[in-house]
């Protein structure tokens, strides 16, 4: 079945930062324009990633300054775009932050960081969603990995993004961070936006970077929206174990709350991840979505409607 896909994350901003001579083009790539085409791919969120050291601001600027470059390239538009309305070839694409550490130092004041994410947040037409943290912790609290809650630093980054209509984004927090997070805007009662971009389901496959079932009911709870994991590690052990992670989450009540976040990247950009079966061969790059698609049709029983709200239906309405 082909139909319009959503995705909310992948990391092709990433990819070109690595090298000058690579471009959104590039056959080999699994969330570049030739994938994005094949897959029927019109939405995509683009994920500034960083990891946290010393030169995460200056990679979270460049890699604003490549998501504005391919604005001027080719079948590439903003959101709000009429070209991404007439043009079937165009890709609708935004900006989106992994680690807020992109631009905030650890050690600086955090109204000097909040000068730096302003200007950012404006250079690329405004974020959709900003995780607060990555694998590790840092000065906003504890990602996969570290129990940290969420710190004072955390509440401020937190209040800002609320106040500019910025949606936080769950996949890489730790438990500790996700509760803490979830307390904070209960107790002040901040209406801000909820999603984990790019997460499975725990009790399906026990990883660490999937959400337990009391996350996703409070995320379904509140109105927010998850993103279905491609990457093998949170899949499990063969591939038709994404069709239990749907069902899953479809039996918790997550039909109006359920989108793509495949977390495609280039595997020999990442090498201490092991060899590059990082994805299943049939789930291995952004063409993969209509046998997906025809998967939930056919083993899941769902309807032409109900699929239609998990490819892009969803997600629209999230972020409208």
């Amino acid at each position: 079945m082909t139909m319009p896909i959503f995705d909310l994350h992948c990391d092709l901003l990433s990819y070109l930062e690595q090298d000058i001579r690579r471009t959104p083009y590039d056959l080999d790539l699994s969330c570049g324009y030739n994938s994005f085409k094949k897959g029927g791919v019109k939405w995509q969120l683009l994920a500034i990633f960083t990891e946290t050291n010393d030169k995460s601001t200056l990679s979270g600027m460049k890699q604003c300054q490549l998501y504005q470059d391919l604005l001027t390239l080719p079948h590439f538009c903003s959101f709000n775009s009429e070209k991404g309305q007439s043009d079937k070839d165009t890709v609708c694409i935004k900006a989106a932050v992994e680690n807020a550490s992109g631009f905030f130092e650890e050690d600086e004041p955090i109204n000097q960081g909040l000068m730096r994410f302003n200007d950012a947040n404006q250079r690329v037409g405004g974020f959709a969603y900003v995780s607060l943290t990555w694998n590790g912790g840092n000065r906003f609290g504890g990602g996969c990995g570290d129990n940290r809650p969420l710190t004072n630093d955390g509440k401020i980054l937190i209040n800002y993004l609320a106040d500019t209509g910025i949606a936080i984004d769950l996949s890489h927090t730790s438990d500790a961070l996700l509760d803490s997070i979830m307390n904070y805007i209960d107790t002040y009662q901040i209406r801000c936006k909820l999603l984990a971009s790019h997460s499975n389901m725990r009790s399906i496959n026990d990883s660490i970077r999937n959400l337990p079932d009391r996350s996703v009911k409070e995320i379904i709870r509140r109105d927010g929206l998850m993103g279905i994991n491609l990457f093998r590690q949170f899949i499990g052990n063969h591939p038709d174990r994404i069709l239990d992670h749907v069902k899953h989450a479809l039996d918790m009540g997550a039909l109006n709350h359920l989108s793509f976040g495949a977390d495609f990247f280039h595997a020999p950009d990442h090498p201490r991840l092991g060899d590059n079966k990082l994805f299943f061969d049939k789930l291995s790059d952004a063409s993969c979505y209509p046998h997906l698609i025809d998967q939930f049709k056919n083993k899941l029983v769902m309807s032409d409607e109900d699929i239609k709200l998990l490819a892009y239906q969803n997600a629209l309405k999230f972020f409208s």
